[in-house]
């Protein structure tokens, strides 16, 4: 083998061990990047209703696949194609898998029909209605859009109402 040959060999050695560590950091420490909340450990045993199954699982109690289109397709394909994957299993918001300095915003009762104020949110309270418009079609309750990481979900009309019913529990459709 020459020196040149050698070089090279070395060279591919370093390249192949700085990708297993990149990769060591990125799945092995999950946890202190923030990338807890759609953990299964985090998941109830049983769900309660077809909405918490389509938030968690993205199939409805028939076993349907929820189809998505557009959203950030690395966190849906490395994390499951369900709400869980970018929301938490707390609904507080999670580390965007290959985005890990941004968030997905939380969408817990309070944060989706609550009073804003000032404390960051930046739209208007979602009801019933509203809040179906912005799964399915990216739109705010103002008619603004929704940024392009939230996928556009595909849901029957019943599923639909069953994951609104699950992320708005006491809300009504006259805000």
């Amino acid at each position: 083998m020459t020196p040149e040959d050698e070089r090279r060999s070395t060279r591919w050695e370093v390249y192949a061990l700085g990708a297993l560590a990149i990769f060591i950091v990125i799945f092995g420490l999950s946890d202190l990047a923030g990338w807890t909340g759609s953990g299964r450990s985090q998941w109830p045993a049983e769900f309660e209703s077809n909405g918490e199954r389509i938030y968690f699982t993205g199939t409805s109690e028939s076993g349907q696949a929820i189809r998505s289109f557009g959203g950030n397709q690395h966190n849906l394909m490395m994390r499951g194609n369900a709400c869980v994957a970018c929301h938490g299993a707390d609904r507080e918001g999670d580390r965007l898998f290959m985005s890990f300095w941004q968030s997905a915003p939380a969408i817990t009762p309070e944060a989706l029909a609550g009073d804003h104020g000032d404390d960051g949110h930046a739209h208007d309270a979602y009801d019933q209605a509203s809040l179906s418009r912005a799964l399915a079609d990216g739109v705010r309750p103002d008619g603004s859009t929704i940024g392009a990481d939230m996928p556009r979900w595909q849901l029957s009309g019943a599923d639909m109402q069953d994951l609104v019913t699950y992320l708005l529990p006491d809300s009504t459709d006259e805000h």
